[in-house]
């Protein structure tokens, strides 16, 4: 019995990169609407306490964020065949037992993705983190 497995593979330098890329500029474009909104709320209290000194009443205007996510890393195609042998017993393969390879491989397949974004996401962080300690490899990407 033989059985394709195909996954997404996101363990490239090119996904890191991407990946870099892509925390950078939505991490910066989050901290940028975050700082709008302090300063809204900000300017909200003042003119709340202006009002209530002018013995007014002020309803403040109340605006919510959307932050931005982050993409799903860059992905290529990975083709595997697993191969299952009687090993020589002359006997074919019970419908159970190939539905329980079914389901084995696609469990296997699931985790090495799951795995595969753990490391892509370690990575990228480790990555983050040197260019925070030291500008210069940043330049370097």
């Amino acid at each position: 019995m033989s059985v394709p497995i195909i996954y997404e593979s996101c363990l490239s330098d090119e996904a890191l990169d991407s990946a870099i890329t892509d925390y950078l500029k939505i991490t910066a474009e989050n901290e940028r609407l975050e700082k709008e909104l302090e300063i809204h709320e900000a300017e909200q209290q003042q003119k709340a306490d202006t009002a209530a000194a002018n013995g007014e009443t002020y309803e403040k205007e109340v605006r919510e964020i959307e932050k931005m996510d982050l993409q799903p890393f860059n992905c290529i195609q990975k083709k595997f065949l697993i191969c299952i042998d009687t090993m020589g017993q002359d006997c074919e393969i019970s419908e159970d037992k190939r539905r329980a390879v079914l389901e084995t491989i696609n469990i296997f397949r699931a985790q090495w993705e799951r795995s595969e974004v753990m490391c892509l996401t370690h990575d990228r962080d480790r990555r983050i983190e040197l260019m925070s300690r030291d500008p210069q490899i940043e330049a370097e990407i």
